[in-house]
Parts: C-alpha cells; sequence; structure tokens
C-alpha cells in the first residue's frame, strides 16, 4: 500500500497525467524550418510550429506524419487537461515539436500541411 502512494506521489509530481485525464487536438501548424538540402544517409530536422489550445494549459503532445511516395504529409497535436478545476494562464501557446528524417534514396522530398504550408528538402 505504502509503494502505492510513494508511485502515486511521484507521477503527480513529475505532472504525469493518464490518458483519461486529458483531450488531445488537433493544432494549427503555423511554421515548417528544416534545411533545404541534405547528403543522403544523413538525417533532416523539420522543426514544426504551431497554435494549440484556448489558453496556457495546452501542451504539445505529438506530431502526426503521413507518406505518400516523396511527400510527407505532417499534423500537429497538443493535449488539454479534461477537469475544470485546473488554473490556466490566458495566453493561448505556440508550441514546437521536432520531426526527424532520414531519406532512402535521392531526390526532392515534399513536407506539407494542413493548412497550406509546404517545404521541400532535396537529397543529393
Amino acid at each position: 500500500m505504502f509503494q502505492l502512494f510513494i508511485l502515486k506521489l511521484l507521477c503527480v509530481a513529475s505532472g504525469f497525467q493518464k490518458p483519461a485525464d486529458f483531450s488531445v487536438n488537433k493544432g494549427s501548424i503555423t511554421q515548417l524550418q528544416g534545411p533545404k538540402e541534405i547528403a543522403l544517409g544523413k538525417t533532416a530536422t523539420i522543426r514544426v510550429q504551431f497554435d494549440g489550445g484556448v489558453d496556457g494549459c495546452a501542451k504539445a503532445h505529438r506530431l502526426g506524419v503521413s507518406v505518400k511516395k516523396r511527400t510527407l504529409f505532417i499534423s500537429a497535436f497538443y493535449s488539454y487537461p479534461k477537469s475544470k478545476s485546473v488554473i490556466c494562464t490566458e495566453a493561448i501557446p505556440t508550441h514546437t515539436l521536432s520531426y526527424t528524417f532520414t531519406p532512402k534514396r535521392k531526390g526532392k522530398y515534399i513536407f506539407k500541411t494542413e493548412t497550406g504550408l509546404s517545404d521541400t528538402l532535396t537529397v543529393f
């Protein structure tokens, strides 16, 4: 019993939340930033900036990527607490997450978002 109490205390202290404690929602991507070209065998890091949430309680959660040939469609998600008793700042946060991409072939790769942004990476 004491060990269970300590485990719960550690979870609360570290900010851990059970999935049932928050909802995951799609954010609006505002910027894609990455290299314009890389050598085959190297890894490109694409920084994805997005708005998400209605106040400061929203936290960056994850990126979703689907691939169709040489086009990568990127979506960004944030988490938001379900509890109404949480006190939050009024500022709507801008989140940043990174996506690492290691291409297997030379050529042009296009990164696209639902908001209409796109970026091109040339692999030589």
